[in-house]
């Protein structure tokens, strides 16, 4: 018994004064961060540690921004380089029983100037309950 627990002492690594386990190697999560495609899962995973962090960065393709005042543009595409599929959500559920008015705010410009230039792989925007002007559009195509 004392001597599995060593051995099991000797293949650690020590940072930052923290015991840590061997990490596995970067191809490996990639591999196996195509596998979970459920948001609440990647979000788990991505709460792991630091290189779990920056594997599922780099392999999500698809987000939702439940509330598009939640987060920055320019942080979520700094975060999501590779992005296939965004969905930004605007104004709340009060809007469409007409509790809120109508220049309340859920503007799409800022997200729509900031995906043109940075999301290049991007190829579905959808677009609930926000406010798009025609000059939007024409800046996405």
């Amino acid at each position: 018994m004392q001597r599995s627990l060593n051995n099991e002492l000797r293949s650690s690594m020590v940072r930052g004064g923290r015991m840590m386990d061997n990490e596995i190697p970067e191809e490996a999560l990639e591999c196996v961060m195509s596998y979970v495609n459920d948001p609440r899962d990647r979000s788990v995973v991505s709460q792991v540690c630091k290189q779990w962090y920056r594997i599922d960065a780099l392999t999500r393709k698809h987000v939702t921004v439940a509330f598009c005042y939640t987060i920055r543009p320019a942080d979520l595409t700094r975060r999501f380089k590779r992005l296939e599929s965004l969905k930004l959500k605007g104004k709340p559920r009060a809007y469409m029983f007409n509790l809120i008015s109508e220049d309340w705010g859920a503007y799409a410009r800022p997200w729509i100037t900031e995906i043109s230039s940075s999301c290049l792989c991007l190829k579905s925007l959808h677009l609930r309950r926000m406010v798009v002007k025609d000059d939007d559009l024409t800046m996405l195509v």
